[in-house]
């Protein structure tokens, strides 16, 4: 199993590694091959990528996902809590990446 990455649950996966901007298609590849049967990947510091046969059926699984978390945080006066504080040492490396 890749580092961050936590198995399917249900249909869904959850991947917590970061490295910064994605400048590269490798990225985009590592991401692609995270979900295997999953529907619904979540990545860390980041948002939810749905896949399904149908665009419908992503659609409609990021909808569901969507009204979860609103039912989860009802009042926008919650205050959030970070789990996971991204390092300093990424965040000057992004900003360097960012400000080319």
């Amino acid at each position: 199993m890749a580092h961050g990455v936590r198995p399917a649950i249900a249909g869904y996966t959850y991947d917590n590694y970061y490295d910064g901007l994605a400048l590269s298609d490798t990225e985009g590849e590592r991401m692609a091959k995270i979900p295997g049967d999953a529907d619904v990947l979540f990545l860390g510091d980041h948002g939810v990528i749905t896949a399904a046969p149908t665009v419908a059926q992503a659609f409609d699984d990021l909808y569901f996902v969507e009204r979860a978390a609103q039912a989860q945080m009802p009042d926008s006066k919650v205050r959030y809590t970070a789990q996971y504080l991204v390092p300093q040492s990424m965040l000057l490396r992004v900003l360097k990446l960012t400000l080319r």
